[in-house]
């Protein structure tokens, strides 16, 4: 795939995050329990993977048993806590606060996982223009969300 396309991929997939989190925290505040819209979104979504997992079923499956169990449990905690969080807070805050504030946050862990090569990641030094890029982000953050309160 060329290089235009998998950024468009990455723009179609982060709009995706912000509608389905908006539908959601939607459905979490009709029914008066986000735990509940969290259980139903992640039971359909897990449905939905073991179908694409299946179509995949041979070599994806040794991947699968061969992974420690205890980086499934990490990942679980660290989902559960990040969407349901999100959730959480867009009724309260409103998406496009929640998805800024969480698009610096992501940005911020990612420079930090790639400074130190953290899980498995290649490492990728700090510099001026990566620091610069960071502050500009964080600024843009706050402008976005001052913007949103007047």
């Amino acid at each position: 795939m060329t290089q235009t396309i998998l950024v468009i991929l990455a723009i179609a997939a982060g709009m995706s995050i912000a509608i389905q989190a908006s539908i959601n925290a939607m459905m979490g505040q009709l029914a008066h329990n986000t735990f509940l819209s969290l259980t139903i979104a992640f039971t359909i979504s897990a449905l939905f993977s073991a179908l694409a997992l299946w179509g995949f079923s041979e070599r994806t499956s040794i991947t699968f048993f061969s992974l420690p169990w205890y980086f499934w449990l990490i990942a679980a905690i660290f989902t559960c806590f990040g969407v349901g969080t999100m959730y959480f807070l867009i009724p309260k805050l409103g998406v496009g606060q929640v998805m800024a504030y969480a698009l610096a946050g992501q940005l911020i862990g990612a420079m930090i996982i790639n400074h130190f090569g953290f899980l498995g990641n290649t490492a990728i030094a700090l510099n001026s223009y990566r620091l610069i890029g960071a502050c500009f982000l964080i600024a843009g953050v706050f402008l976005i969300n001052m913007g949103a309160r007047q």
